[in-house]
């Protein structure tokens, strides 16, 4: 699910007030980028409208999980449904414009309709996926491809793989009395701004006799990242270097490879 029940606020009946109007932005769309946190999550909705018509589609992703929109625009709100891209479970969606946010409301039925709002605003980021697709950019609609220019603001940037992730290197060698092994941690934290820290874990390892505990923090090596299909582009911010490697995300893990080096991520909180 895309959002634990905990994140959600009970729906309860209320006295009547006198109504409120809510203030709609004139000057917006429902169409582009947006991002907000929300619970320590971070959300990513894109929204792109079909030509002559009053649908809406784009994607929505809470802390790495997508899920599918379908909505219809009607004086100033769009009504439909969201499916989770895992699970495939359907929730309804209500989405507008209070002032310059934009309003998401998702009611969840198993968990006696409690309601999960949010608040989003709108972002100059490049949202772009694993697979070549249609985004968003500067309100036009444009296909994924190539880019140019060094990690600049065309560059595309999936943000499935947004958050912190961490890859634990195990070495061993030996058996029986002569066993040892040493297990070390890597840290990679990826920014919605174009931004990226690796830095390297403790380190822990020895014999049946003797035990070793490397220091933490340490090796911290600043990039700019985005993405272009498949491959994930590590850019050094002082020369312009790029390292590309092939990559796969799913929510709460994700692989690079490059050669015959393959490292499994995990996210982590």
């Amino acid at each position: 699910m895309l959002f634990s029940c905990q994140d959600a606020t009970p729906k309860v009946k209320k006295k009547p007030m006198n109504p409120t109007k809510t203030i709609l932005n004139p000057t917006s769309t429902f169409s582009g980028n947006f991002t907000g946190i929300h619970n320590q999550k971070e959300i990513f909705l894109t929204l792109i409208p079909e030509t002559g018509s009053k649908k809406v589609n784009g994607s929505l992703i809470i802390d790495g999980r997508k899920a599918k929109i379908e909505v219809t625009e009607n004086n100033g709100i769009c009504n439909g449904k969201i499916t989770e891209e895992d699970t495939k479970k359907q929730y309804s969606i209500l989405i507008k414009f209070i002032g310059q946010k934009l309003n998401c409301t998702i009611p969840f039925p198993e968990f006696n309709n409690q309601v999960l709002s949010f608040n989003l605003d709108k972002s100059s980021l490049t949202f772009g996926g694993n697979e070549d697709s249609i985004v968003i950019e500067n309100g036009t609609t444009i296909t994924n491809g190539n880019s140019s220019g060094t990690n600049g603001s065309n560059h595309k940037r999936n943000p499935e793989v947004i958050g912190k992730w961490r890859f634990t290197e195990v070495l061993s060698s030996g058996s029986g009395e002569f066993y040892a092994s040493f297990s070390t941690d890597y840290f990679l934290r990826i920014n919605a701004d174009g931004t990226a820290i690796t830095w390297t874990g403790k380190s822990v390892g020895g014999t049946n006799a003797v035990s070793i505990e490397g220091s933490y923090g340490t090796n911290v090596q600043q990039y700019q990242w985005y993405t272009n299909g498949k491959a994930f582009h590590f850019v050094n911010p002082q020369n312009n270097q790029e390292q590309v490697v092939n990559y796969y995300v799913e929510p709460y893990r994700m692989m690079f490879s490059y050669g015959n080096n393959k490292r499994v991520y995990q996210r982590i909180n």
